[in-house]
């Protein structure tokens, strides 16, 4: 085990130089707080600090550790001004999978940070495997959002999971509740219809709808000044809708989502919300259910 100030600059400085810049890999110790929550993919970290590690051969973890093993992992991390202190409270990161701390050396020439993780005992680093979105009834469901004002340029996207079928109506995609606006519709024949605008589907210039019950995306951008309140419906300017939507919708982004960007993933135990992660305000899912929220694709 190394003792001596000089031993451990030697050693830091070796593995943290560029000859070793090809074994350097991404490598976060963070501190946990919440459970992680897949549907915002958010929580699980409190504190998190990023750093570049570079693993250890045995023989060289037996010169800083003590009784060091095969059975941890052994990590010098490259300080870079850091004055950060680590300790067991702190949890890492590494190759996709999560450690706990059993051991930190700190570097007395403070030029790096020794870890001693313990092994194989953490699964995978959790990521978001599901998503729902709400899959529309085509008789009452819609979103509400706040008052957009679109102008020349603007641009709106959002997908949507495709119908398997033509119906004898019109449904709306985005619109406003002035009164029987429509920016995005589907036509009876399968055709999309925009007004105040241009639109594709898939970055194409096929507009007809594809009938595969698979994920597409449309782009809306705006050619006049207009207002959009509406997603999934028509109104009629008097507080009744019509021409209801009957497939999933989602991620509505407006422009570059700074001020506006609804993943429309907030689930049941969220409702009526409809979360903008942008500046503005949340959107209101209206008559919704339980049932009604679809696992979608990521």
């Amino acid at each position: 085990m190394a003792t001596f100030k000089s031993e451990f600059q030697d050693l830091a400085t070796e593995l943290i130089s560029d000859e070793f810049a090809d074994f350097r890999a991404a490598f976060r110790v963070f501190k946990e707080s919440d459970t992680y929550d897949p549907r915002t993919d958010t929580g699980g970290v409190g504190e998190s600090h990023d750093l570049q590690a570079i693993p250890l051969e045995i023989e060289d973890a037996q010169r800083v550790f003590a009784n060091a093993t095969n059975d941890n992992i052994y990590l010098v991390a490259l300080k870079a001004g850091s004055s950060q202190e680590f300790d067991t409270s702190y949890a890492a990161e590494y190759d996709g999978f999560i450690y706990s701390i059993e051991r930190v050396a700190d570097d007395p020439a403070d030029a790096a940070y020794f870890f001693s993780l313990v092994g194989g005992s953490k699964q995978k680093a959790p990521q978001p495997t599901t998503r729902f979105a709400p899959n529309f009834n085509g008789i009452s469901q819609y979103a509400l959002l706040p008052d957009i004002a679109l102008s020349f340029g603007s641009v709106v996207e959002f997908d949507f999971i495709s119908p398997t079928s033509l119906i004898s109506d019109l449904r709306l995609m985005l619109s406003n509740t002035d009164g029987f606006v429509t920016i995005v519709r589907i036509n009876t024949d399968g055709t999309i219809n925009a007004q105040g605008g241009s639109v594709t589907i898939d970055g194409g210039s096929d507009t007809n709808i594809p009938l595969d019950g698979l994920k597409h995306k449309i782009v809306f951008t705006s050619t006049v000044n207009i207002n959009f309140n509406l997603v999934g419906a028509q109104s009629n300017g008097s507080g009744s809708f019509l021409r209801f939507a009957d497939f999933p919708i989602f991620n509505v982004k407006v422009d570059d989502g700074s001020v506006y960007s609804f993943p429309m993933d907030d689930g049941w135990q969220n409702n009526p919300t409809m979360r903008n992660t942008g500046s503005g305000a949340d959107g209101t899912f209206i008559n919704m259910t339980e049932a009604a929220w679809q696992e979608i694709p990521l």
